[in-house]
């Protein structure tokens, strides 16, 4: 069971969070706390079999999960600086969606009637 947390934290922070931005942060970072405190708490236990795998792996799922998060709040604003400099009008209207992710952010030009091929060419453009 705390391997199974702390490996699925490293998984939904890694694919959650880029598919989902903060959502997935979130959820990453809360099963990377729940694997370690369970961790600590089967160490306290003589009783209980060696939880150390379910420590690592919860303290690198919360770790990853935390540089998502910071991530996910910080890359929206400079995305959106970088395109107002380039010009770049349809990508500065949908990025403020990129904290929720790749999907929140193609929701969100798709909410606002943007083409989703324009959104990536301008990306590229961005990235020029």
């Amino acid at each position: 069971m705390l391997l199974f947390c702390g490996i699925s934290s490293i998984v939904i922070s890694f694919i959650g969070g880029f598919l989902f931005g903060i959502i997935g942060g979130f959820i990453g970072l809360t099963l990377g706390i729940l694997s370690v405190f369970l961790s600590i708490r089967n160490r306290i236990d003589p009783n209980k079999k060696n939880s150390s795998g379910g420590m690592v792996s919860g303290v690198i799922g919360s770790v990853l999960a935390v540089v998502t998060l910071m991530m996910f709040f910080i890359m929206p604003g400079e995305i959106k600086k970088q395109a107002k400099e380039k010009g770049l009008e349809n990508l500065e209207k949908v990025v403020d969606g990129l904290k929720y992710g790749i999907v929140g952010m193609m929701n969100e030009a798709d909410t606002q009637g943007i083409d989703q091929d324009i959104i990536s060419e301008e990306l590229k453009k961005l990235n020029d």
